[in-house]
């Protein structure tokens, strides 16, 4: 096979450029991520939990669950510090928009108000708990001291 040249070898040299990055990490594991930090470093006094809202869902199953209270574009995690109920919506680190629905429900509870962040990755998520004091100890290998 021949040498490609011209703007053929600046296409080729870009794919292979973009074929070598790592790809930034799925939204799922970055919140995967996320829970253990607050497993093992969170006070004791702070509550969360996941609002499982994604996949794909039958028109019964959705019907039943609307039915239930579930709302279209409810923040991912939902976390309570220091009586402050805060939604936190997960974003992969590069790329990922918020909807209609979403910003629509971020409306809805600063109006109550909570508190609602969006986090591009797991580090953004970090820093946003962090500053929130969600953490008692700044390590994000855990904390030595109960």
């Amino acid at each position: 096979m021949g040498t490609v040249t011209g703007i053929g070898a600046n296409w080729v040299a870009r794919a292979k450029a973009k074929a070598r990055r790592a790809p930034a990490p799925l939204e799922a594991q970055d919140q995967a991520a996320l829970i253990e930090h607050l497993e093992r470093r969170a006070h004791p006094g702070v509550w969360w939990c996941a609002v499982p809202n994604g996949g794909s869902r039958n028109v019964i199953e959705a019907a039943r669950l609307k039915g239930q209270g579930v709302v279209a574009g409810a923040p991912d995690l939902v976390v309570c510090i220091d009586g402050r109920m805060i939604g936190l919506e997960m974003k992969r680190a590069k790329g990922g928009r918020l909807s209609e629905a979403q910003l629509l429900q971020k409306e809805r509870i600063e109006r109550a108000g909570g508190l609602w962040f969006v986090a591009h990755g797991l580090d953004e998520a970090l820093s946003i708990l962090s500053s929130l004091n969600a953490f008692k100890c700044a390590s994000p290998n855990g904390c030595n001291n109960g």
